[in-house]
């Protein structure tokens, strides 16, 4: 059973089956907690009641679970990439996606998609990644962020990402840890981009965002890479597969990777696109 634990003061929440639920007694200030060791794992004390760790878990299951109060909604069985854009029509095509506030320059959604399409395509081809190897962003937040890690998905690749502020030594660490085979960055951190790739292995090159081709140095421009025609047979992405790997150091320690599957983001993704929160949201507005 996959769920997710989130520990703080003493409270434990589970997500299972889509439904929270809490280890916090209703009465928890009056019951007293004690914990007793058993298999190597603890187990809460309820009002003087003893949960075994084979029977802990489905007595509080039983006991506290939340459901939402919100009607059932299926999650599609599809990868990110899919559910994003396998509804596009001659409608939509011609909208507006994506648009730099700094420079106006604007993405609608037929190129867009056209061009995720061809960053798949060009790195699997041209810079020789392979299925489940992690693509690094060293980005600002530009319209081309989208087609790089969208683009970087749909060729079976994770895609981490960090601070474009971060120091060379706290993007080597994340980098390493990820095993980041290829990064994507922008002329003006390219420097930061190579000392840090000097340490990756295995290391297949840097793609420049408004760059030119350096291929003594790996460097691949986006433009050149985009308008090559290179042609790769892209891989079949199970929506359980590894999406993205986001760094994260809760409240202590140094940041750890948090591993998203294509099915977690497009779960994400439904449960905002709830209808009920569509009435809710409109009803806020008026």
């Amino acid at each position: 059973m996959s769920r997710i634990i989130i520990n703080t003061l003493g409270i434990s929440k589970y997500v299972h089956n889509g439904r929270i639920v809490s280890t916090f007694h209703p009465n928890f200030e009056t019951a007293g907690r004690k914990y007793s060791v058993n298999q190597r794992r603890y187990v809460p004390t309820f009002r003087g009641r003893f949960y075994s760790s084979a029977t802990a878990e489905s007595q509080l299951f039983r006991e506290f679970i939340v459901d939402s109060p919100l009607s059932r909604k299926d999650i599609p069985n599809q990868n990110l990439v899919e559910f994003l854009y396998d509804d596009l029509n001659e409608k939509n095509m011609e909208q507006s996606a994506a648009t730099c506030g700094a420079t106006g320059r604007t993405y609608n959604y037929g190129m867009l998609r056209m061009l995720i399409n061809r960053f798949a395509q060009a790195v699997i081809s041209h810079c020789r990644m392979r299925p489940r190897e992690v693509v690094g962003l060293l980005l600002p937040n530009i319209p081309e962020f989208i087609i790089a890690s969208h683009g970087a998905m749909e060729a079976g690749l994770p895609v981490t990402f960090v601070n474009p502020l971060y120091t060379a030594n706290e993007i080597q660490r994340q980098f390493k840890n990820a095993e980041v085979k290829l990064i994507v960055t922008v002329p003006q951190l390219l420097d930061v981009a190579l000392e840090v790739s000097a340490e990756l292995i295995d290391y297949r090159g840097t793609i420049s965002i408004g760059g030119e081709d350096d291929l003594g140095r790996q460097v691949f421009g986006l433009e050149s890479l985009l308008t090559a025609g290179y042609e790769a047979e892209l891989p079949g992405i199970s929506p359980r597969e590894l999406a993205i790997l986001p760094y994260s150091s809760g409240t202590t320690g140094v940041p750890k990777g948090v591993m998203l599957s294509h099915y977690n983001l497009v779960a994400n993704l439904n449960q905002v696109d709830h209808p009920d929160l569509r009435v809710l949201m409109t009803q806020m507005i008026l």
